[in-house]
C-alpha cells in the first residue's frame, strides 16, 4: 500500500508537471500565431519602406505574389485529406479555439489600428479636421463649456448626439492628447474581432475558418479607411451590430438587450439600425416581450433626440436638426422626406443598386446573396444611399465599415446554408467553409498601410514647434490635430487679431483650396500687419503678427 501511496503521488506530481507546461506552452503559442498574424499583415499590406541610400526596397511588390500564393495554398489545403490527419492543423486548431485566442487578436490588431492610425496623423496629407472637432470638444468641456468645438461654433452635440463619446472623456481627462481618442477609437473598431469570432465558430464549428474569414473582415479597405478618416463613433458600429448578432444566437437576452441600448448611443441615426436588430428579434427568435421593448425604446429615443435633445443643445427651438439637410433634396422635414422615398421606389433603387453601395457584396464572394439576414442591410444602405454628401452615399471613409459589417453577418449564415446545401451532395462542409473564409481574407486582405513620413512633415512639425502654446492662430483646419489645443482659434480664411498665422499652400483643405491660401498668404504680406517668421520649402509659412503694422521692407522682399 506504501508503494502504492508513493507511486500515485509521483503520477500527481507528473500530472501536474506535464498540465503545467501545456498552461506555459499554449499562451506561447497563442502569441506566436498572434506575431505571425502581425507579420503577415504587414507583408500582405505592404506598408512598410526600406530605404538603402541608392535604392527604396518595399514590400508593396510582394503583396500580390504573396496573395496568389495564398490562394494556391487554400485551393491545396480544401483539395488535401490535411483537415483530418495533419498534426500541424490540429494544433493550429486547438490554438485558435483557445479562450485566450480572441484576445490576443484583439490585442494585436489593436497595435497594429494604433501604429497605422498614429503614423497617418503624423502626416499633413489629410484633412484631419474632425479629430481636432472631438479634442477641443473635450478641451472646452473639461473647461466648463460642454463639447463646444470651435470648428462648429456649437455644442457638438447639436450636430451629432452621441453619448458614447463620453466614455472617452475620463481618459482624456486623464492623458489630455489627441493620441488618447486615437486609442479609443483602435479599441472600438478592433473589438469586432471578439464578436465576429465567436459568431462565425458558433455556426461553422471550426475556429481556423472562422480567424480567416475575421481577419479578412478586420483588415478590409473598409476598416481601413475608418483609420485613414479621423476620429468617428460610427468605430463602434462593426462592434454593436456583431455583439447583438451574437447575443440573438447565443440566445442570451440580457447580452441583447445591453447592446441595443450601446448602439442607441453611437449616433442619432442608430435608434433605426437598433430598431430594425429588434424586429429581427422577433422573427428570428420569436421574442415577442424583447422586441418589441427594444423596438419601443428605439422609436422613442429617435424621436427625442431628433425633435427635442439635439435642438435643446443647439439652442434654436425645438425642431429637427440641420444634419436632416443632407436630405434636403426630397423635402423640408422628416415626414416630407419619409414621403418622398416612399412615393419613389424606383428611384430610391437606383440609387440602392449602384457598385458603390453594393461593393461589398462580391468583396464578401456573393455569399450574403445566401441568406435572408442580407436584409438587415437595408435601413443602413436606405439612409446612407439617400444622401447628398458624397463620401456618404458612396460608402467611403467611416460609413464603409459598418455596412460590410452588416453584409458580413449574412456572409456568415450565407456560407453555412451553402455548405449544408453542397453537403446534401456529399461534399464535405468543413472544406466549402474553409475555401469561403480563405476567399474572403485573401480578397480583403491588405489594406493596413503604414504612411511614408516624408519629409514636408518633419519641416511642419519643426515650424510649427516654434508657436507657442498660448499664443493665438489662424490655420487651415487641418493643422490644428498637429498642436495642442489653445483657448483662442482661428479658421483661414478668418484672421481676427490672431498672433501667429500659419498657411500650409499644398493641400486641399475643406473649402479653403491652395489657391485660397496663396491669395490669403500674399494678401498678409502687402497689407504689412503680418511678417512670415519661417518658410519651409514652398508649402508652409508662419507669419507673425508686427507691432507696427506698416513695415514696407516685407512688401519689398
Amino acid at each position: 500500500m506504501k508503494q502504492m501511496s508513493t507511486y500515485e503521488a509521483s503520477h500527481t506530481e507528473n500530472e501536474r508537471y506535464r498540465m503545467l507546461s501545456v498552461l506555459i506552452k499554449r499562451p506561447l503559442e497563442i502569441v506566436i500565431i498572434v506575431l505571425a498574424f502581425t507579420a503577415l499583415t504587414i507583408l500582405f499590406s505592404g506598408g512598410y519602406r526600406i530605404n538603402l541610400g541608392f535604392a527604396e526596397l518595399s514590400l508593396t511588390s510582394l503583396r500580390r505574389i504573396c496573395l496568389y500564393l495564398a490562394f494556391a495554398f487554400s485551393v491545396r489545403l480544401t483539395l488535401s485529406d490535411w483537415l483530418k490527419y495533419d498534426t500541424f492543423i490540429d494544433r493550429v486548431r486547438k490554438i485558435t479555439s483557445s479562450r485566450l485566442f480572441p484576445l490576443c487578436l484583439f490585442l494585436s490588431l489593436t497595435v497594429i489600428y494604433v501604429t497605422v492610425k498614429i503614423f497617418y496623423t503624423l502626416t499633413f496629407i489629410n484633412w484631419a479636421r474632425d479629430i481636432s472637432v472631438y479634442e477641443y470638444a473635450f478641451f472646452n468641456t473639461l473647461k466648463g463649456r460642454f463639447m463646444y468645438s470651435p470648428f462648429l461654433n456649437k455644442c457638438y452635440f447639436a450636430e451629432h448626439f452621441s453619448p458614447l463619446l463620453l466614455t472617452a472623456l475620463p481618459f482624456y481627462a486623464v492623458i489630455p492628447s489627441k493620441y488618447t481618442l486615437i486609442i479609443w477609437q483602435s479599441v472600438l473598431l478592433a473589438g469586432a474581432v471578439i464578436p465576429a469570432l465567436y459568431l462565425t465558430q458558433k455556426l461553422w464549428d471550426d475556429s481556423i475558418s472562422s480567424t480567416f474569414f475575421t481577419v479578412g473582415l478586420v483588415t478590409s479597405s473598409a476598416f481601413s479607411l475608418v483609420l485613414t478618416c479621423d476620429v468617428h463613433q460610427e468605430a463602434a458600429y462593426p462592434l454593436l451590430f456583431l455583439t447583438s448578432i451574437m447575443a440573438l444566437l447565443s440566445r442570451r437576452k440580457g447580452w441583447f438587450v445591453v447592446s441595443i441600448l450601446l448602439l442607441l448611443t453611437v449616433k442619432e441615426d442608430a435608434p433605426i439600425y437598433a430598431g430594425f436588430i429588434a424586429i429581427s428579434a422577433i422573427i428570428y427568435r420569436r421574442w415577442w416581450k424583447v422586441g418589441i421593448i427594444c423596438l419601443t425604446i428605439s422609436i422613442s429615443y429617435w424621436f427625442a433626440t431628433i425633435y427635442v435633445i439635439m435642438p435643446a443643445f443647439g439652442a434654436k427651438g425645438f425642431g429637427p436638426p440641420q444634419i436632416i439637410s443632407r436630405w434636403g433634396q426630397y423635402g423640408s422635414s422628416i415626414v416630407e422626406i419619409a414621403i418622398w422615398l416612399l412615393t419613389h421606389p424606383v428611384e430610391v433603387m437606383r440609387m440602392i443598386f449602384r457598385y458603390e453601395v453594393l461593393r461589398f457584396i462580391p468583396q464578401l464572394i456573393f455569399t450574403p446573396l445566401f441568406s435572408p439576414w442580407v436584409l438587415i442591410t437595408l435601413p443602413y444602405l436606405l439612409i446612407h444611399a439617400t444622401s447628398n454628401m458624397e463620401i456618404q452615399y458612396n460608402f467611403t471613409a467611416y460609413f464603409g465599415a459598418p455596412s460590410l459589417t452588416l453584409f458580413a453577418i449574412a456572409s456568415v449564415y450565407g456560407i453555412k446554408n451553402i455548405s449544408s446545401w453542397l453537403g446534401k451532395l456529399r461534399v464535405n462542409k468543413k472544406k466549402v467553409i474553409l475555401f469561403a473564409s480563405m476567399a474572403v481574407m485573401i480578397i480583403n486582405i491588405g489594406h493596413l498601410n503604414l504612411v511614408h513620413i516624408d519629409r514636408d512633415t518633419l519641416i511642419a512639425r519643426k515650424i510649427l514647434s516654434q508657436i507657442p502654446d498660448d499664443a493665438s492662430l489662424s490655420a487651415q483646419e487641418h493643422i490644428f490635430p498637429h498642436l495642442p489645443p489653445r483657448r483662442e482659434i482661428h479658421i483661414l480664411p478668418e484672421i481676427d487679431s490672431a498672433d501667429y498665422v500659419f498657411i500650409d499652400t499644398g493641400l486641399l483643405s475643406g473649402i479653403f483650396s491652395r489657391t485660397d491660401a496663396i491669395v490669403c498668404l500674399r494678401d498678409l504680406v502687402i497689407k504689412g500687419e503680418y511678417e512670415v517668421i519661417e518658410k519651409g520649402g514652398n508649402r508652409f509659412y508662419l507669419l507673425k503678427r508686427k507691432d507696427d503694422v506698416m513695415m514696407k521692407e516685407t512688401i519689398n522682399n
